[in-house]
């Protein structure tokens, strides 16, 4: 990106493409630079609650859990409305079985997952 906003403005003389380029890649090292917020999540009969947002299961469509060998081990709530993405609950420390036995009871579980999405994977990757 930086050798084309370099080549734009040699050929068209505009600094602004350029100038976005460098506030974006500002913005973007602030944003990593700061610490990891840990929150609280907690499953309860009427729903999740992360930090401090409460998603009732009624507005849950279905989950899915991903135990991996490489470490990865999260819960995956996917909403009804598509607009609000994903919920990843990572489950450090948490029997996953035990999750998905009380979750059942509640919602239905996508058993044709098996992976991490590839978002998620990009993302892991990224921060390498």
């Amino acid at each position: 990106m930086l050798i084309l906003a370099l080549a734009w403005t040699i050929y068209d003389k505009n600094y602004l493409f350029g100038a976005f380029l460098l506030l974006f890649y500002l913005l973007i090292l602030f944003h990593e630079g700061r610490r990891p917020e840990i929150i609280d999540f907690i499953i309860t009969e009427d729903g999740v609650k992360s930090g401090d947002n409460f998603y009732y299961f009624k507005d849950i469509d279905h989950f899915y859990v991903v135990y991996q060998a490489q470490g990865v081990k999260n819960l995956y709530l996917e909403f009804r409305n598509s607009l609000r993405g994903r919920l990843i609950v990572p489950l450090d420390g948490q029997n996953a079985v035990a999750v998905r036995d009380f979750l059942l009871q509640y919602m239905a579980e996508d058993l044709e997952r098996e992976a991490e999405p590839l978002s998620e994977q990009l993302r892991r990757w990224l921060r390498l």
